[in-house]
């Protein structure tokens, strides 16, 4: 049986593998690397998103962190991806 933490914890994880799927998807939705930093400057604008979602403005502020760690993430695991890619000699 798991501990309220362990439960807590297993949630958290669920939660960003979520958020990091979305993520992932946003980048390839438009197949420009700019995509989220536009999303990003639109969160400038924290009240206003508040609004939109209808979120709190503190949820809002926390996305730029949220959504710049998930990328980095999601690059490194791109970056995994092409060093196992075989090269057959061909040329690219």
């Amino acid at each position: 049986m798991l501990t309220f933490r362990e439960f807590n914890e297993s949630q958290k994880a669920r939660n960003e593998e979520k958020a990091l799927d979305v993520v992932r998807r946003g980048v390839n939705l438009t197949r420009r690397e700019d995509f989220w930093s536009e999303f990003l400057s639109l969160c400038g604008n924290a009240d206003g998103m508040a609004s939109l979602l209808d979120v709190p403005r503190e949820k809002v502020t926390a996305l730029h962190g949220r959504i710049t760690s998930l990328i980095e993430k999601a690059s490194g695991e791109d970056t995994k991806k092409k060093d196992k890619l075989i090269k057959t000699g061909g040329k690219t």
